[in-house]
């Protein structure tokens, strides 16, 4: 191949020798035609070996293929059957002890409060002068901080009685001398002090000198119970009182 690249390009230099300038290009032309043909005959060669020697291979191995006996692959041998495991079965747990639950301990009221033994001494007397509500108020308070019994209020107050609270108290039935609700009412009703008075009082309150509104709060809340008494009332019949009052 290469020898006929270097004979063309010699035809083409003798050529170009004895042509004119405008001969050139054609001769360039069939130069590169005369190369391709020759590429083209070349490769149309080799496809040509190349199918010979395909052909040939496959003769061949066909040949041997059919002389050649290629033995049976064996069967494979049978896995051996192992049995299956007997299942455990678990041995039945052992009984929980019964532990006995110990009874609950009886409910023991709280025995009450035992009364303070503090003199009596500490009861101021009812004075000329004093305040009725003021000492009867002041007298429930002591006895409610010492615990004294509420049955024995009476008997706690009456030493300490002067003037018209004494003779209230000496005025009333024996049969109700040892009941403190009793007492007070008879002392009270001897100061002319009842229950109309009471909601006089809350209605027309008078605004002490100096009283704050604290005070003055707490003053009007005493009288609303006095007047009314709820706690042994029902909100009907406290309502009852407030619509006949109105």
């Amino acid at each position: 191949m290469e020898e006929e690249l270097l004979d063309g390009a010699t035809g083409a230099e003798a050529v170009g020798g004895v042509q004119s300038e405008g001969s050139d290009i054609a001769a360039l032309r069939q130069l590169l035609e005369r190369t391709l043909m020759a590429q083209e005959k070349e490769a149309y060669k080799q496809e040509q070996r190349w199918r010979r020697s395909t052909t040939r291979g496959a003769h061949f191995t066909t040949r041997g293929s059919s002389s050649t006996v290629v033995p049976a692959p064996a069967a494979p041998a049978p896995a051996p059957v192992v049995p299956a495991p007997a299942p455990v079965v678990p041995a039945p747990a052992a009984p929980a002890p019964v532990v006995p639950v110990p009874a609950a301990p009886a409910l023991v009221a709280p025995a009450p409060a035992a009364p303070v033994t503090w003199s009596r001494a500490a009861i101021p007397r009812l004075e000329k002068g004093d305040d009725i509500e003021q000492y009867l108020t002041t007298f429930e308070r002591l006895a409610t901080a010492y615990r004294w019994p509420r049955e024995d209020w009476a008997v706690f107050l009456v030493p300490y009685l002067t003037g018209k609270a004494r003779s209230a108290y000496v005025a009333m039935d024996m049969d109700y001398a040892m009941e403190y609700d009793q007492v007070k009412e008879a002392i009270l009703c001897k100061y002319e002090i009842s229950q109309d008075v009471y909601r006089r009082r809350f209605r027309e309150p008078d605004i002490r000198q100096g009283e704050t509104p604290r005070e003055l709060y707490m003053r009007l809340k005493d009288l609303f119970q006095k007047w009314i008494r709820p706690l042994n009332k029902t909100v009907e019949e406290v309502s009852e009182i407030l619509i006949l009052e109105q």
